[in-house]
């Protein structure tokens, strides 16, 4: 009996081998526990983090919680372990002295209340804040003589705080180690893009964000302290960064100092596809608007830091811009146009047994290229204007000698221009006849 084979033989070579694509929805939330030795654990719900032994009175669970509330909402998270804790230092600092005023101080949603006693002074009513928060409980406050000091009993305990208008915060825990974690961290797995930290201090933010600005990936930050929304201060956490011009973070001033708001804004950002939403305007699930003074809105826009805000009865972030003054979807965008053009051009020399060095195999990487701008135009990816699109790329001609020895495709040239957003409409004009 004959075989086919004797007649027609058919190999079929399959040119499909596919790339690990760069995710940029994944966020990892930083926290020290003791709960096993991975670095890194990916998750799918906050819930799954108790199976694990964490509680949910724990930070990284709120923080899990936050991101999961959101709609959209990431699919999963990451939780990075940290080694070296933090111990957390808040500094209350008393501001209207006014005889009798009652102030408001809330450690972990338990409520105490201060009142400024006969003859009031900075140093008499830190000496209250020390009796009324006798009996918290996971924090221990002792007077500063000008402020109270509020240190966590734990070491890696984040406890959350709030006050009233008489009093101010200021986060004053030193950085125990961040970058030697971070860094770990990162080596055990680099498959996750956005980060949230366990301690909003300026210098652990601080610290953070110098290592954060050399890798591929953006951070969400917040800050409760005062001195952000005093523009007399140019030496607060939002002016320092700002300073720095720092590209790959964008942080807001929020009121409850050890919350979430940045796990959660970090969740929202990163749930949809880069281009289709604008950072500003968007409602963040589970998280209170503050009430700012004029002059304190404009000092931490001013300093290039967020807020989250209530206009005309809708709670709103505005407006999502880096210490560096850009917005931060044009840089998650721009990332993403980065690793898929990387990627998209790196398949072509993958998949095809040889690019060859004419103006046929320069066609080949050019489509590429191609490819990945207006899959970044489309409405799925809307990153940019498809009317901007351009790409330009050598003839085989003039392609110089040494290149061609090296094989080496110099000369691509793409140009395009964001989409961009519109955060404000102003002025718009009428007019009435009769």
């Amino acid at each position: 009996m004959t075989d086919i084979e004797d007649f027609v033989s058919v190999t079929v070579n399959r040119e499909t081998r596919a790339l690990s694509v760069k995710s940029f929805s994944t966020p990892l939330i930083l926290a020290h526990h003791t709960h096993y030795l991975d670095r890194v654990r990916e998750y799918a719900q906050a819930d799954d983090l108790l199976d694990d032994g964490f509680a949910i009175t724990d930070k990284v669970y709120r923080d899990a919680l936050a991101i999961k509330s959101q709609n959209p909402a990431p699919a999963t998270f990451k939780v990075g372990r940290r080694a070296l804790p933090d111990t957390q230092v808040v500094h209350i600092l008393p501001l209207d002295l006014t005889v009798g005023l009652v102030h408001s101080l809330w450690i972990d949603d338990e409520l105490y209340e201060v009142t400024n006693p006969p003859g009031a002074t900075v140093a008499t009513v830190a000496d209250a804040i020390v009796a009324a928060t006798a009996s918290a409980v996971g924090v221990t406050v002792t007077d500063g003589s000008t402020h109270a000091i509020a240190t966590a009993s734990a070491a890696g305990a984040v406890h959350r705080f709030r006050v009233s208008s008489g009093l101010r915060l200021l986060d004053a825990t030193a950085n125990a180690g961040v970058v030697t974690d971070l860094t770990a961290i990162r080596e055990a797995d680099q498959d996750w893009y956005g980060l949230a930290l366990d301690n909003y201090s300026s210098v652990v933010i601080a610290a953070a964000a110098a290592w954060v600005e050399a890798q591929p990936i953006v951070m969400a930050l917040q800050s409760a302290d005062w001195n952000v929304l005093d523009s007399g201060v140019t030496t607060d956490i939002a002016s320092l960064l700002a300073a720095a011009s720092y590209t790959r973070m964008w942080g807001t001033w929020k009121g409850e100092l050890g919350g979430s708001f940045a796990a959660a804004w970090l969740g929202r950002t990163l749930a949809v596809n880069p281009g289709r939403e604008n950072p500003a305007h968007k409602t963040i699930v589970g998280q209170s608007a503050d009430a700012l003074s004029t002059s304190q809105r404009t000092a931490a826009l001013a300093k290039r830091f967020s807020l989250y805000e209530r206009t005309a009865g809708v709670s709103h972030t505005f407006e999502g811009k880096t210490p560096s003054n850009e917005f931060i979807d044009q840089v998650i965008g721009s990332d993403w146009l980065k690793f898929r053009m990387q990627e998209a051009v790196f398949s072509v020399f993958l998949n095809n047994g040889n690019v060859p060095q004419t103006n046929v195999g320069i066609g080949l990487v050019e489509t590429g290229v191609w490819d990945v701008l207006k899959r970044g135009s489309s409405a799925a990816f809307p990153i940019l204007d498809p009317t901007s699109l351009s790409v330009s790329a050598p003839d085989i001609a003039d392609v110089p000698s040494a290149d061609k020895l090296a094989r080496t495709l110099p000369d691509i040239v793409w140009r395009a221009r964001f989409q961009g957003s519109f955060n404000r409409a102003k002025p718009i004009t009428g007019f009435i006849s009769v």
